[in-house]
């Protein structure tokens, strides 16, 4: 911001400053089977949410439940944990719902 000054000076020339970020290549959307793949993902951790339980559930029961990647589902936990609406248990092998 020191180059231009204002902030309204960097908004105005923030299309060149992404277009310049991104290797002067043209921004493009998603593939339809990425798009896919982040709205198969996004179900996958709303299910997992809605299926926890009071008691501690495996790690590996939710992969099978929710059929996700072992990344996904730890990533999941620790989100909800991050959240306060789960607890991991025994080394993060297992989640409990709070």
């Amino acid at each position: 911001m020191n180059r231009y000054g204002a902030a309204g000076d960097v908004l105005a020339d923030l299309p060149a400053l992404t277009k310049k970020a991104a290797g002067k290549a043209e921004p493009k959307a998603p593939s339809a089977g990425e798009r896919k793949r982040e709205i198969d993902t996004t179900k996958k951790i709303r299910a997992m949410r809605e299926a926890r339980l009071p008691t501690p559930v495996r790690v590996d029961e939710i992969v099978h439940a929710v059929d996700a990647p072992h990344r996904l589902v730890h990533a999941a936990g620790a989100e909800l944990e991050r959240v306060g609406e789960a607890v991991k248990h025994v080394g993060g092998s297992a989640l409990r719902a709070v």
